[in-house]
């Protein structure tokens, strides 16, 4: 065609550079293409369909204001994202719970849960309110705030395989 690609780069990407580049590159390269697919002695097709092939844009204004060009202009108002926030966020929860859910959601871990809840309510309630047992409540808090996050870090590296000898 041409067009050598430098040495490292990846031949696709050095032709995509070309073709986003320049209309009239693009242009050669379509011609080429066109002529690397005839084969010898074979009659060359006709032509009867290229009548109706539309030219590509330029991105010229007088592209945009051509009759035929209309599917350019938008005709409406678009949002920057396709679809909201919230919607978003619920097929990705489903998507995670679909895939993760009866890992996490094991007779075991809701075993612990409870008991671990039911342990802590009874000590938190045997507890007096008085200024000497701010101590113990501060360490309780300090136990739930890192207990349930290293539980779920133990439990996101162990759900990784383990290494085995070659």
């Amino acid at each position: 065609m041409g067009h050598q690609s430098p040495a490292q780069y990846n031949p696709a990407d050095y032709v995509m550079d070309l073709v986003n580049q320049d209309m009239k590159i693009r242009e050669e390269l379509k011609e080429a293409y066109l002529q690397n697919r005839m084969i010898e002695g074979q009659p060359r097709p006709s032509n009867i369909g290229t009548q109706y092939l539309v030219a590509e844009p330029s991105g010229k204004e007088s592209d945009l204001t051509n009759p035929d060009n209309v599917n350019l202009i938008p005709d409406k108002k678009e949002g920057k994202w396709p679809i909201g926030f919230l919607a978003q966020t619920l097929i990705l929860f489903s998507r995670s719970f679909q895939l993760s859910g009866k890992a996490q959601f094991t007779f075991l871990n809701f075993a612990q849960a409870l008991s671990l809840a039911v342990v802590c309510g009874l000590c938190w309630l045997q507890m007096d309110y008085n200024e000497s047992t701010i101590p113990d409540r501060s360490s309780f808090m300090f136990f739930i705030m890192t207990f349930w996050p290293i539980q779920t870090l133990l439990m996101g590296l162990l759900s990784f395989p383990f290494e085995r000898g070659v």
